[in-house]
Order: structure tokens, then C-alpha cells, then sequence
């Protein structure tokens, strides 16, 4: 069983700029089914005894406590007649549980709370962490020693950052849903803390808390006569109704039994988990008063919620969270602590966990994945802490059947035009990290193997995609081992990986002969699929066109004339105008730009763009098409043949209409996709869009596509790493300073010769302009 209590810290129907949290703890008693209850009510005993030593100990050091010295007119101490200390005596008050709690007396603030408060400070720690008090175990009312604990601790904090919930702020907000109307703030969070703690517990998923018991304390306002008129108001507006408590002390009612109720009855209808367990739904007024009942964990929730948010540093949520982490860490160090924000963050990881629960991993971490473009301290919280945690709790959970599936999900990605090569990287270690947890669980060795080969073969696109070539042909040697589990059309089309491979290793004539050799293989296998089929000559096979389409890739790294017509015979085995036939297409036209034949350019381009013929028309047309994951183009390789069309051929037709375009567009996809543009080929787009700047003497734009460039990469294997030094050195020679590209050069050609084997007998020239020009025979194609 576990038992939830909370409180509260702050004004949250104040905008104050002091912290707001909920706060409490997760008691988690560790109790057997066939004692219920006895570990809880042990609890209580233990609080009850260390409050009574805290009280009893305080008491203690303020009568031992010397009495100040009287003040005297001497400002010399060397003159001043000699005083005596002689203790005080001890003041009245230390009663349990009155001295826990301030009155308002301010003396008794000083003399008995103060004194009270510090002791709990000190000890609360190892009270938290073992149970004992000065190294001791605790003694009950009756001299009896108690029992050393079995449960633990989880402190719990709900902080509420700077902008909240921003949905909840917004202008067109009703009254009963405006975060800042009345009591709607802490209604909110109280809301999103029974949604957290309750049904949807990082540490407790559903089943596995057992049974339930809430204590939580309940919160009104002060005096009505004392709130600001057009807080009273909007109570009023909100029909919240007045209280009198006797005499002339009235006031509003904010969180009682009754909601808390509702909240958590809504909530089981909303999830759908009705058999939550709630043993106990225990929600009072903190009272601090002999021989109350119940009031054992709502004492404690108090003490640490003061502790935890008294005299916080900085201004900010952002400087609060980090001390409140700190703190909790420091009270209860052997325990998970659960320290949330009320915050958008909170409601992506509340969708994920809520995957999580639902068994949809995938899903559950392409969330945790896009949480990385939101910015601010309580989502880099949330990234170090809530997400690997649920990463964690993934790998322990999965199966074989989620486990294929998943796969099957990843693999599905490196066909999308859509796609997101940080992500694809992401979920790839992601799911790769499931392999020892889940191979064992397989009962059918086919299945793992073919399984596993689709998993390798995609690591060998994701690493691809980086240009981390030694990774992706590890696992060209891992599909290797499972190949026989597969069919010859997926071994054939993991071989068209391999040539991608040995290309990005500057192996040229190894990825020719290995792409002459992949065509050959794919011929006779269709020349068989069509004599199965009984088609005859007519029928084409899209393995076929990919490998010829490879091949032609090969021809135009080495800018062979072969290239152009190879391209052509692929596509002329393609659906015109689908995603296989514009991606061949738009390789064609790389080609063609590499080798300066503008004429035969400008004429793929009219069918590359259905018949935009204009570039202000083709910009247009890029940035406002819907590109879903099966569309046919796909935005950042659309604007890197548009760009480079421009760059080597249509410079005089950029006007300021068109450039203006040019410089927003970055803005433009950051608002329609929710995330900056990154990943290969940006680094290249920018370079030319660097260089067309600094040719426009537009110097701020020049510089904005520079920083654009430098930021657009995450991960950087040697060949986007080499590509991306070209790029510097093409823009230090476009701008004339020929210092800064010959060392950049210089610097390139060390690095080639280090990373890869077939440049280890390359002299390169000790003349700068030569060797620029050298290296401009390795980097064509689509590497520049």
C-alpha cells in the first residue's frame, strides 16, 4: 500500500513572483497482503514519536541556551565590566503538535516555532532516510521501542514554472478554465498532481501501487475582508460560496473532500481505470491540535514543503527548480524522488507515458525524441531525469511481439521523404538497446533473425544518413549474419547500402564494381519474377531501378558520362511522377549541375517541378505543399536542387522578392514543422546560400546562413564532417580570403589522409590554389 500526502507552498491565487508548488511525499509501506494496514499505522507511530523528540530536543537547547550578555553604553569591550552567561529559562509552547505550526505570535514565531523548525531541518533527513532519530530508533508515547521501518520514501514536488501551461493562459480562456481567475491555478495543478500520483505514477504504474491511501490537506482563503476586491469578485463570478467560520472570520472554501473526489472519479472515467484502488481518501484541514487523528503524514508533507521552499534563491522558476532537486536529493538520497513541473513540458511527457502505458513504445519515444526542440531548464529536467526513465521502463517492459513490431515501425521511417535523421538515429540506439532484453524471449529463432536484420539494415541507413560509414558497415557484417533468414530482394537492396558505404569511403571503383554487379544480380532475379509471373519483357521491378539508380550514383560521384543515361534507365523502370522516380530525378539533376550542362538541367527541371517555371514560383510551391511522410518530395532535398540551380546556373534571376524568400524560409518550415531545419543536406543549402549572400554584399544574411550551417548538424560522421569543411572552404574563397581557405585546405587534407584508407598515399600539393582544385575532384556531385 501507499499512502500520497500533500500540501502546498506559495500564493497561487497571487501573481507574486514567488515559488508555487504541491508538494508532499510517497510513503510506500512495503506491507503483505495479510497485514493491511499495520506498516501504515507504524508510520504514524514513528511520526508522531520523531515530531515529539524534535519538540522535546528544542526545548532542551533553548532552556541550555545562555542568556544574552545585558547591552551596555561601553563601546570599548576592553572597558566593559565582565558578564556571566546564565541560562534561560526554557520558554512555554513546545507542546506536540502546537509547536509545529506558527499562530501569527511573534514572539512565539521566535521562541518556540524557530527553534522547532531548525531541529526538523536538521534531523528530517536521516527521519526520512532510516527512520531514525540521533542514529536511534524511535520510542512511541508509551516508552515502547518501534519496529525499524520496511518502507521508504518519495518526496513529491509539482513546481509550477514561469509561463505554467500556456493553454491555460490564453486570452480567449473562459473564467472557470484562465489560470489566473480565482482558484484556478491550484484547481489545475491539484488536478495534474492526482493525474500524476494517482493513475499515471512513474513509479507505481497501474496495478502496481496496490492500495491507496490519500491524505491531503484542503485550502480556503484568509479572511474575505482581507482579500483584494477583484479577487472577491471573481470568486463571486465563479459562484464559489462565502464560509463563516464565526464571529466576522468569513471566507471561500478553494479545495475540499468533495472536489478532490470529483477529481479523481473524472479521472477514472477520462483513463478508463476504474479499479484504482483508494483505501482511504482522508482530506482535512491541517490541524495543530492534541489528539486530532489522521493528521501524522499531513504534519510531515508541511514540514517539507517549508524546507523545501524556504528562502529560495533567484527570481525564476528556472533558478527554484534546480534548488528544490537539490533539497529533495539531500533529504532523501536513497530513493527516487518524483519532482515535476506544472509546465508544457509536463503534457509531453504525460502523452508519452501515457503511450508507455498503452504499450505503444514507439510512439512513446518519437514524443520523447521532439521534446529536445523545447527549450528552458524544467524540459532539460524532464530530458535528464522523466525521459530515460521512461526509456528505461520501456526495455524492461518490451516483448517479442512490441519488439518486431517496433522494429517494423523504424524500418519504415528510412522510406519517408519526411524524415528526420536525428530522430531516426534516436529510435534506432533506442530500440537497439532492447536486444539483450527481449532475445531471449523469442521462440522462434526465425523470427529474432529476421527481426534483427531488419534492425541492422536500418542502422546501416541511419548511420548512413550521418556519414558514419565505419558503423553503418558494422552493421552491414551484422545483416551478414542473419541474411539467410531474409529473401535475395533485401540482401540485394542491403548491397545497394554497402556501395553508399564504400562511396562515403571514397572507394569509387569498389562501390562501381560492386553496383555493376548488384544490377547484373537484380536482372536475373526479374528476368525470373517475370517468368514466374508469365509478364514478359514489359514488366519492370522497383529493385531493379533502385539498384540501377545506385549505380548511376556511382558514375556521377566519378562524373562519368555513363551517369546520365544510367539515371534515365532507372527512372524509365519507375512510376513517373512518384517518390522513387523524384528522388532518381533530383540525383539526375545534381549530376547535371556537378557537370555544368545547364541546358539539359533546366529542362529536368521543368518536370522535376510539374511545370513551375519560374524559381520565385518553385520556392512558393516548395514551402507551402503539404509534405507528409509519403509525399513524393521531400522539403530539404526539393531546396537543395533549387538552391544549387541557382547557385550554378540562375544567380541573375534572385531578385529582392525572391531572396527575401530565401532568407524567411528557414523562419517559414520552423513554424509549419515545429522545429528547426537539421541534418544532411542543410550544411550544404546554406553554403550556397552563404556564398550568394556575401555576393549581394548582404552581409547579415551571409552571416545568419553561416550560423544556420554551423548548427544544422548534430551528428557529424567523417564524410558530413569532410563535406562540411568543403563548405567552409568554398565560402573562405568566395569571399576572397585566400589565407583562411588555404589552411582550411590544408587542414582538410590532413584529415582525409587520417580518416581514410584510400587517401593514406595522397600527397596533396603544397600550392593553395592546387589543392583547392584537388580537392574539388573528391567532393562532386552531392558532397558539394
Amino acid at each position: 500500500m501507499i499512502t500520497i500526502s500533500l500540501d502546498e507552498y506559495g500564493d497561487f491565487e497571487y501573481d507574486n513572483k514567488t515559488p508555487l508548488f504541491i508538494g508532499g511525499l510517497v510513503y510506500d509501506d512495503k506491507e503483505t497482503k495479510d497485514q493491511p494496514h499495520v506498516e501504515e499505522w507504524t508510520e504514524r507511530e514513528r511520526i508522531r514519536a520523531y515530531y515529539r523528540k524534535v519538540i522535546a530536543d528544542a526545548a532542551a537547547e533553548a532552556a541550555s541556551a545562555p542568556e544574552a550578555a545585558p547591552e551596555t553604553p561601553f563601546s570599548d569591550s576592553t572597558s566593559a565590566p565582565a558578564t556571566t552567561p546564565t541560562p534561560a529559562p526554557a520558554p512555554s509552547g513546545f507542546i506536540y503538535p502546537a509547536a509545529l505550526h506558527s499562530n501569527g505570535d511573534k514572539d512565539r514565531d521566535h521562541d518556540v516555532i524557530r527553534p522547532v523548525k531548525n531541529k526538523v531541518a536538521e534531523t528530517l533527513p536521516e527521519f526520512i532516510t532510516h527512520g531514525t532519530y540521533g542514529g536511534q530508533t524511535l520510542v512511541n508515547e508509551h516508552g515502547k521501542k518501534i519496529p525499524p521501518r520496511k518502507g521508504e520514501y518519495h518526496l513529491f514536488v509539482m513546481l509550477k514554472s514561469d509561463e505554467g501551461k500556456k493553454r491555460l493562459l490564453a486570452s480567449h480562456a473562459s473564467m472557470l478554465a484562465n489560470d489566473d481567475w480565482g482558484a484556478n491555478r491550484y484547481f489545475h495543478m491539484a488536478s495534474s498532481v492526482v493525474n500524476r500520483l494517482i493513475f499515471h505514477n512513474p513509479l507505481y504504474t497501474a496495478g502496481h501501487a496496490g492500495a491507496i491511501n490519500i491524505d491531503i490537506a484542503t485550502r480556503s482563503t484568509g479572511s474575505v475582508d482581507q482579500l483584494p476586491a477583484d479577487l472577491v469578485a471573481e470568486f463571486k463570478q465563479q459562484a464559489y460560496r462565502e464560509n463563516n467560520a464565526g464571529g466576522n472570520h468569513r471566507y471561500y472554501s478553494l479545495m475540499n473532500a468533495e472536489i478532490y473526489r470529483t477529481l479523481i472519479a473524472q479521472e477514472m472515467v477520462n483513463s478508463g481505470n476504474t479499479s484504482v484502488q483508494i483505501d482511504n481518501l482522508y482530506v482535512k484541514s491541517i490541524q495543530y491540535v492534541p489528539g486530532k487523528p489522521m493528521m501524522e503524514f499531513l504534519y510531515l508533507s508541511d514540514s517539507l514543503c517549508s524546507m523545501l521552499g524556504f528562502e529560495l534563491e533567484g527570481d525564476s522558476a528556472d533558478d527554484w527548480l534546480g534548488q528544490i532537486i537539490e533539497r529533495s536529493d539531500n533529504i532523501n538520497p536513497d530513493n527516487e524522488n518524483l519532482i515535476f513541473g506544472y509546465d508544457e513540458i509536463d503534457n509531453a511527457f504525460s502523452k508519452a507515458w501515457a503511450c508507455f502505458e498503452n504499450k505503444e513504445y514507439f510512439e512513446a519515444l518519437s514524443i520523447a525524441f521532439d521534446t529536445r526542440q523545447i527549450p528552458g531548464a524544467f524540459a532539460e529536467h524532464y530530458r535528464k531525469v522523466w525521459f530515460p526513465y521512461l526509456e528505461k521502463r520501456i526495455r524492461e517492459r518490451i516483448n517479442p511481439v512490441l519488439f518486431t513490431a517496433n522494429v517494423s515501425d523504424l524500418s519504415e521511417l528510412i522510406f519517408t521523404n519526411n524524415l528526420d535523421q536525428e530522430k531516426l538515429l534516436y529510435l534506432m540506439r533506442q530500440i537497439e538497446m532492447m536486444v539483450d532484453s527481449v532475445a531471449d524471449k523469442y521462440r522462434s529463432k526465425d523470427m529474432l533473425s529476421s527481426t534483427l536484420y531488419k534492425l541492422y539494415d536500418t542502422g546501416m541507413s541511419a548511420f548512413g544518413y550521418i556519414g558514419e560509414t565505419d558503423k553503418a558497415l558494422e552493421y552491414y557484417e551484422k545483416c551478414r549474419q542473419y541474411a539467410y533468414y531474409v529473401s535475395l530482394d533485401d540482401f540485394l537492396l542491403t548491397n545497394n547500402k554497402l556501395i553508399v558505404c564504400l562511396m562515403d569511403n571514397f572507394e569509387w571503383d569498389k562501390a562501381l564494381e560492386l553496383g555493376l554487379k548488384n544490377v547484373e544480380n537484380q536482372q536475373q532475379v526479374s528476368s525470373l519474377k517475370r517468368e514466374l509471373l508469365g509478364t514478359g519483357e514489359s514488366s519492370n521491378f522497383l529493385s531493379e531501378a533502385k539498384a540501377l539508380s545506385q549505380l548511376a550514383q556511382v558514375y556521377a560521384q566519378k562524373r562519368d558520362p555513363k551517369a546520365a543515361d544510367v539515371f534515365r534507365q532507372a527512372m524509365s523502370k519507375m512510376i513517373p511522377g512518384s517518390s522513387n522516380y523524384k528522388i532518381t530525378q533530383s540525383y539526375l539533376l545534381h549530376y547535371l549541375a556537378d557537370t555544368d550542362q545547364k541546358d539539359a538541367f533546366d529542362e529536368e527541371m521543368l518536370d522535376y517541378f510539374d511545370g513551375q517555371r519560374t524559381y520565385n514560383q518553385r520556392l512558393t510551391y516548395i514551402l507551402n505543399f503539404d509534405e507528409k511522410s509519403d509525399s513524393n518530395f521531400s522539403t530539404e532535398y526539393v531546396l537543395y536542387v533549387l538552391v544549387r540551380g541557382l547557385y550554378c546556373f540562375h544567380r541573375d534571376v534572385i531578385d529582392d522578392n525572391l531572396w527575401k524568400k530565401l532568407c524567411d524560409m528557414d523562419d517559414k518550415l520552423t513554424k509549419k514543422s515545429g522545429r528547426r531545419p537539421s541534418g544532411h543536406p542543410w550544411e550544404i543549402t546554406y553554403t550556397y546560400l552563404a556564398i550568394l549572400a556575401y555576393e549581394r554584399n548582404d552581409v547579415d544574411a551571409g552571416l545568419e546562413f553561416e550560423k544556420l550551417r554551423r548548427e544544422c548538424l548534430s551528428d557529424k560522421g567523417n564524410i558530413l564532417r569532410a563535406i562540411d569543411e568543403f563548405g567552409q572552404i568554398m565560402i573562405a574563397d568566395h569571399r576572397g580570403d585566400i589565407a583562411a581557405r588555404d589552411e582550411k585546405t590544408k587542414l582538410l587534407a590532413e584529415f582525409l589522409k587520417e580518416a581514410y584508407s584510400s587517401f593514406a598515399e595522397k600527397e596533396f600539393s603544397q600550392d593553395g590554389d592546387e589543392r583547392y582544385r584537388e580537392l574539388q575532384q573528391y567532393f562532386t556531385f552531392m558532397y558539394s
